[in-house]
């Protein structure tokens, strides 16, 4: 567990320090190198291990494989929204925080009602089909999002778009983690549960870091470093910021559909898990106590 945090931390770390000192310099490559180095330890340390950490034998399954790997590419994705959303409605839109956090609520409002109701359709139609569909769903909320953030657009785009990414977030994860319990045995199902917070977290970990490190970068290249804070609170400098802001916006959200649509191939070609012994019913309801 330590060599992982070491890991995520100085990893993320070089991609946040990136922009402001530059990608070359002694201190990032050290970073760089140190994470590369901490991860092959991590997997050395792992194989070796009669009781390790994380199991990594299990990715030798399939199923399993392929549902990590959807749903760490929709945690990464779904940050381009979660993460930057805020920034562009109090830059290019000039709202308060406090309206910024309302209209973000859109999305988990509609994960919330769509979520219950795919979790019951994965046990009746499968689960595949659904979480495919839910991916797609994102990717196409990620596209109309590039096309809709502009520095003089209205609220209502915004809100349908960011209510359609929920519905596509909600409609992927339950079936999506009823899937991977049911590609592992009954006695590895908290692993399975275990693993299923890490591609959580580091997903979400790497899609914020990454993100807005491109955004940054962008900002840097136009001389507007540290001005993305500074443009949210000073009106006086929220027009020169807006357009190098939204391009740096717009790159991310690019970057995120790259992403999602891995984790659409991956969903798709999963096929079907094999019966858990303790029912399609058993694995769903412990994939959605792993949705919160």
């Amino acid at each position: 567990a330590a060599l992982w945090a070491a890991f995520l931390f100085t990893f993320l770390f070089a991609l946040n320090r990136g922009p402001d000192i530059g990608w070359s310099s002694p201190t990032v490559l050290t970073l760089f190198s140190a994470s590369a180095a901490l991860v092959v330890v991590f997997v050395f340390v792992e194989l070796r291990n009669a009781y390790p950490t994380v199991r990594l034998g299990l990715f030798r399954i399939w199923g399993f494989s392929a549902g990590c790997t959807a749903s760490f590419s929709t945690f990464v994705g779904q940050q381009a929204s979660t993460f930057l959303m805020p920034f562009y409605l109090q830059v290019a839109l000039a709202l308060s925080a406090r309206t910024a956090g309302v209209l973000m609520t859109t999305v988990p409002f509609a994960m919330a009602l769509v979520a219950p109701v795919s979790g019951r359709l994965s046990d009746r139609y499968g689960s595949r089909g659904l979480a495919t569909v839910g991916l797609s769903t994102v990717l196409a909320a990620l596209v109309l999002l590039s096309q809709v953030t502009t520095a003089g657009q209205g609220h209502a785009p915004i809100i349908g778009t960011l209510m359609l990414l929920g519905v596509g977030i909600g409609m992927f994860q339950s079936p999506n983690n009823s899937f991977i319990f049911g590609s592992v045995p009954r006695e590895q199902y908290g692993v399975a549960s275990g693993f299923i917070a890490t591609m959580r977290t580091a997903g979400s970990s790497l899609g914020i870091t990454l993100w807005g490190t491109i955004v940054t970068s962008r900002l840097a290249s136009q001389g507007f470093n540290g001005s993305l804070q500074a443009a949210v609170g000073n009106p006086a400098i929220r027009g020169e910021v807006t357009p190098v802001f939204l391009d740096g916006v717009h790159l991310a959200m690019y970057g995120a559909m790259a992403v999602v649509f891995i984790g659409i191939v991956a969903s798709a070609l999963r096929g079907a898990p094999p019966l858990s012994p303790a029912g399609p019913a058993f694995a769903t309801s412990r994939a959605r106590a792993t949705d919160t």
